[in-house]
């Protein structure tokens, strides 16, 4: 790999245009994350409309308004900006591979959808592998407050704690659903890459069109097919990839955060039962409602907000939190928490890629 004149080889380029776009991304949408993940950790109650409205009016109250909504965003920006940067790097390493033995290094052929889809399931496999344990401390941070008995103040902390009271296959809790979720990128970045290459195979036609006078061909490049695109451009296609490959593999997240989860739940189910009946005592004080009203109340989303642990006990693996999950929420179960996932990951991938292709394009702006 030769360096351009800013002394930056190509592999860093996307290393460094990874880590700006996962940084800017989650700033802009972690109170979102903490939503979904306190959601998908909900084993008590069935989502309802209005879910996430009174998840976030609680943390506003109840967790110090704006603060309690950054809860966790240290070990979210390591994870995201080191999984970003790790996936950019060796997604576009992979395909360099790909071309060089597969097409003689040629650089102008177009990869086919399987040659996307392999070195993104590849890329995705490596990162997810390596950042594992970050999102481990993300997943127990995010799902209860600060002031929860057993929480972690931070995430060197949680790194310790889990080393020392779980080991390190602590670290790897919820590694296999991960590894499935990296179809979640394989479909998208087909997606991507496909609509991608469509819209700037169409921009360039379009713009070789003689208006006013005659075009040199030769002046394009068609062969950088990101050169014709604009940055609407690169948030309809990110949006449009996202949801569609978001909704396909979701349920893998509820899996992933349920068995992340704290494995030793004792205090922390001590601590929400003691919210649940202080959320149900209020609900009596101010309405003489029947028992089975209350009930309902009991089990609200304010008052089962944070719960993180099988019902009964913890769970011992995939199967388990499958089985669980299907037996006493059914296929909705594996849904919680989809609407604000959406919300948070549509905008969130947009800005990644609007941040990544803008970096990239800056980077490498002195070669031209």
């Amino acid at each position: 790999m030769t360096s351009n004149s800013h002394g930056l080889s190509p592999a860093s380029i996307e290393t460094i245009a990874g880590f700006s776009a996962g940084v800017v991304s989650t700033l802009a949408v972690h109170p979102l994350d903490i939503i979904k993940t306190r959601l998908q950790l909900n084993t008590l109650s069935a989502s309802q409309f209005g879910s996430t409205v009174a998840i976030a009016r609680s943390i506003f109250r109840n967790e110090g308004s704006v603060r309690g909504f950054y809860r966790g965003l240290t070990p979210n920006l390591v994870g995201n900006a080191a999984g970003w940067s790790l996936y950019f790097l060796w997604y576009k390493q992979l395909q360099d591979l790909l071309r060089k033995y597969k097409y003689d290094g040629s650089r102008t052929v177009s990869l086919t959808s399987m040659d996307y889809l392999a070195t993104s399931a590849a890329a995705g496999i490596l990162s997810s592998a390596l950042t594992n344990p970050i999102w481990v401390i993300k997943t127990r941070m995010l799902s209860t407050s600060a002031t929860h008995t057993d929480a972690y103040p931070s995430m060197l902390y949680g790194l310790r704690s889990i080393l020392h009271e779980e080991g390190v296959r602590g670290y790897f809790r919820g590694l296999l659903p991960a590894l499935v979720g990296v179809s979640n990128g394989a479909f998208y970045f087909v997606a991507y890459e496909k609509l991608k290459t469509m819209r700037a195979h169409s921009a360039i036609l379009s713009s070789s069109q003689p208006v006013g006078g005659e075009k040199d061909s030769k002046s394009e490049k068609p062969s950088t097919a990101s050169a014709s695109l604009t940055n609407t451009d690169y948030l309809l296609i990110s949006a449009s990839s996202k949801i569609f490959a978001g909704t396909l593999t979701y349920p893998h997240q509820v899996l992933r955060a349920r068995l992340q989860a704290y494995q030793s739940q004792g205090h922390i189910q001590k601590s929400d039962r003691q919210q649940q009946q202080r959320f149900s005592a209020t609900c009596i004080q101010r309405t003489n409602v029947d028992r089975s009203v209350r009930a309902q109340r009991s089990a609200s989303p304010i008052a089962d907000m944070g719960t993180v642990s099988k019902i009964g006990g913890t769970y011992t693996g995939v199967v388990d939190v499958v089985r669980t999950t299907w037996r006493h929420e059914g296929l909705a179960g594996f849904y919680k928490g989809l609407a604000p996932n959406l919300i948070r990951v549509v905008p969130s991938t947009c800005v990644t890629f609007l941040v990544y292709e803008n970096a990239r394009w800056f980077l490498t702006q002195a070669d031209e």
